[in-house]
């Protein structure tokens, strides 16, 4: 069985990573990583664990525009704006093929904007990327995706300039597309935090987040969101703990530090206190938290530069981590996509628009796509 183009995309990246290091080999290596993941992830066809469920969100979109009774999905729950963008996008004769196509563009374009402004190894960004912003929210949770995607490359800058009415706006745009976008109001108030406060608030997290964990399953049971079957992750805890851990070592060990990687530590600081909150649910933490935590990847580099004798092995370090991370996610949509025993990590297939058919033989989940054609 050969082996799953995943672990190749994954491996071309880590090997792009290691020359990005050399400010010479920089931008060949990131252009190389960037159009191999941005190829793989624009043409993609029912792959990650919410493939189905989007797809679905759009057929039962209506197929003329009709704002008056906006079309309410039952199996899965959708904010307004992203169905008026499939109402839209239906209404104008595309199929969800292409919409996905047009998410995917958006998504690896704003990821390409934060990366050139803030990481000075763009490629070891891509692999920061990896596990968690490009195979599940990129790949997988597309509304969720974009708000990331959108968060990076558009409203940090503003934040960063002080824009604070277009951050604001922006945001509330966004969450019309998923409520959490609105966790990253509380940014507004990041400027004021000093660095020293931050490791007092990273305890009263825990502490919240420890006391939150005997109630927070009643809670979301009353309130009656999709969330309730998801407990915590010890796994994705403990990477979340080394890669916050590594990222505080090298910022404090460094003797000076430039205004924006000051400003991104502020930000992913705050993600990381959101993410214990509510670490006792999974799902939960890590949509809260996801575009805040996502400034690792260019905040890493940023820090990492420079530090030439324990660089290397943190940089191995780093990507082993990533690796771990990554290939538990695969597992996880293999899980949830009812695969074929036959299927692992090690050959987890990529379906492409181009073999589309193909997905019949490895997942016992797509059979009724065949009969979701368009009307």
């Amino acid at each position: 069985v050969p082996m799953s183009l995943y672990l190749w995309l994954f491996l071309l990246a880590a090997v792009c990573a290691a020359f990005g290091s050399d400010p010479k080999w920089e931008r060949i290596s990131y252009g190389l990583s960037f159009l191999c993941l941005a190829s793989f992830l624009t043409f993609r066809y029912a792959q990650g664990t919410d493939w189905l469920a989007y797809n679905y969100i759009f057929m039962s979109a209506p197929v003329t525009i009709n704002l008056n009774s906006i079309y309410y999905t039952e199996a899965f729950h959708s904010e307004f704006g992203w169905k008026l963008i499939n109402n839209l996008w239906r209404s104008l004769g595309f199929d969800f093929i292409s919409l996905s196509i047009l998410i995917s563009v958006l998504e690896m374009y704003f990821l390409g904007r934060f990366l050139k402004r803030y990481s000075p190894n763009r490629a070891l960004s891509l692999v920061l990327a990896c596990p968690v912003i490009y195979f599940v929210y990129f790949f997988s949770a597309l509304r969720q995706g974009l708000v990331v995607a959108v968060f990076l490359g558009l409203m940090l800058p503003m934040l960063e300039n002080e824009q604070h009415g277009k951050f604001i706006l922006l945001d509330l745009l966004l969450s019309t597309i998923h409520s959490g976008a609105l966790a990253l109001l509380l940014l507004l108030v990041v400027q004021k935090i000093q660095i020293k406060h931050i490791f007092t608030l990273i305890v009263a997290s825990v502490c919240i987040g420890v006391g939150l964990s005997f109630v927070l399953q009643y809670i979301v049971s009353l309130i009656g969101i999709s969330y309730e079957t998801s407990g915590a992750n010890p796994l994705a805890l403990i990477y979340r703990l080394v890669i916050y851990s590594i990222t505080v070592m090298l910022y404090s060990g460094r003797n000076s530090v430039d205004t924006s990687s000051k400003l991104l530590f502020k930000c992913y600081s705050i993600g990381f206190c959101i993410y214990l909150v509510f670490m006792s649910n999974e799902l939960i933490s890590s949509r809260l938290a996801a575009p805040l935590l996502a400034i690792e990847c260019a905040l890493l580099p940023a820090l990492l530069k420079g530090q030439s004798r324990q660089g290397s092995v943190l940089l191995l370090c780093i990507i082993s981590m990533c690796l771990v991370m990554y290939l538990k996610n695969i597992s996880a949509a293999i899980d949830q996509s009812k695969y074929i025993e036959e299927i692992s990590v090690f050959n987890y297939p990529y379906i492409s628009v181009f073999n589309t058919s193909d997905i019949y033989h490895y997942s016992t989940s797509y059979y009724y796509l065949s009969f979701l054609k368009p009307i």
